[in-house]
C-alpha cells in the first residue's frame, strides 16, 4: 500500500482514520425498547448461543464485526428464539455482534473468542 500526506494532489491515497465506538452495556437496543438479548458463552472458542426473551416472527439479521468495526460475517434467519452461530473459523481476539429485526437493533458490546 502507498499512502501520501494531505499535502499530495491525489486525494486517493490520503490516509484515512476510522474511529469507531460501541456503547459500555452488554445489550444496547438502539430503539430504546429493551426487549433482552441473552448472548452465551462468553468468551467461547467454538460457539455462541443467542436466546431472545420471546419469538422473533421477524427475519433476523446478524452481523459480525471485528474489533476494529470491519465486518466479518452477515448472516440472514427466519423467525428465531433461538440461534446458533459457529464461530470456530475465526482468529482470537474480540468481536462485536449486531442484531436486527424489526426495526429494533440490537449491539452486543464484545464477544471473546480463546
Amino acid at each position: 500500500m502507498v499512502f501520501a500526506s494531505r499535502d499530495n494532489p491525489d486525494n486517493t491515497i490520503w490516509p484515512k482514520l476510522i474511529v469507531t465506538y460501541v456503547a459500555p452495556s452488554s445489550v444496547k437496543n438502539n430503539n430504546n425498547n429493551y426487549d433482552h438479548v441473552s448472548v452465551y458463552p462468553n468468551p467461547t472458542n467454538s460457539w455462541v448461543n443467542i436466546d431472545f426473551k420471546r419469538n422473533i416472527n421477524k427475519n433476523i439479521t446478524l452481523k459480525l464485526f471485528n474489533i476494529q468495526g470491519m465486518l466479518i460475517k452477515s448472516t440472514e434467519y427466519k423467525s428465531s428464539e433461538k440461534i446458533k452461530l459457529d464461530l470456530s473459523n475465526l482468529s482470537k481476539g474480540s468481536y462485536i455482534i449486531q442484531i436486527t429485526s424489526d426495526n429494533h437493533t440490537y449491539t452486543v458490546e464484545k464477544i471473546f473468542v480463546e
